[in-house]
């Protein structure tokens, strides 16, 4: 006797190739995630990595032919309570220092002043120019050479720490005695901050003529 095989009313089993149908975009939607996955990875991966912070590299120092250094220079006269230290600059992006260094007037105030000493090897006519540093927290600054002021005021602020590079005091007769090169605090930019009057310098360029 052949056996029936049951029927139940109401159900009933899908065709074989819709089983398949099914599977199959069951599998795309599956494949598709997959891919979105490792796409959203790779740009997330990549994002990532360029945005993140670099690791610290320092400037590599640089020499500038004829600069007597500030460290080297003799201080002969000061007016204020500020101190005036060397600082590193190889964490400075924005300039590139000699030595990776100046000379910094921590808390300075206007009308503080700092004198030097400049060596000059033999009487004549020099073109003096001097290398200094901007900042957001410094200030204006004008020179004097043996009393007479050379006639230029210096603003040194900046939104970001950098050097100015040369900037000409002018050409002046100069002896082989003491000859004094004056640095004085005028004033600040109306956009710098506390402490306002603070200064650094990299140093000065003697050229005979």
């Amino acid at each position: 006797m052949a056996e029936k095989a049951l029927k139940f009313p109401g159900l009933s089993s899908p065709p074989e190739p819709e089983k398949n149908k099914t599977l199959r975009v069951l599998y795309t939607i599956e494949a598709l995630m997959l891919i979105i996955m490792v796409v959203g990875g790779i740009f997330f991966t990549f994002s990532y990595l360029q945005n993140s912070p670099r690791p610290f590299q320092a400037q590599k120092p640089v020499v500038i032919a004829g600069l007597v250094e500030a460290e080297k220079l003799a201080v002969i006269g000061k007016k204020g309570d500020f101190s005036f230290l060397r600082q590193d600059t190889g964490k400075f992006v924005n300039g590139r220092w000699s030595d990776n260094g100046h000379m910094f007037a921590s808390n300075a105030g206007l009308g503080n002043w700092i004198e030097f000493s400049l060596p000059v090897p033999s009487p004549g006519q020099y073109k003096i120019s001097v290398y200094l540093s901007q900042s957001y927290d410094y200030g204006i600054v004008a020179f004097s050479i043996n009393g007479v002021p050379t006639g230029q005021t210096y603003d040194l602020y900046s939104n970001a720490v950098q050097s100015t590079g040369p900037q000409l005091l002018g050409t002046f007769s100069l002896e082989t005695s003491q000859n004094r090169l004056r640095l004085e605090v005028i004033g600040k930019n109306p956009k710098s901050n506390s402490p306002y009057y603070q200064f650094g310098i990299d140093g000065i360029k003697l050229e005979k003529l």
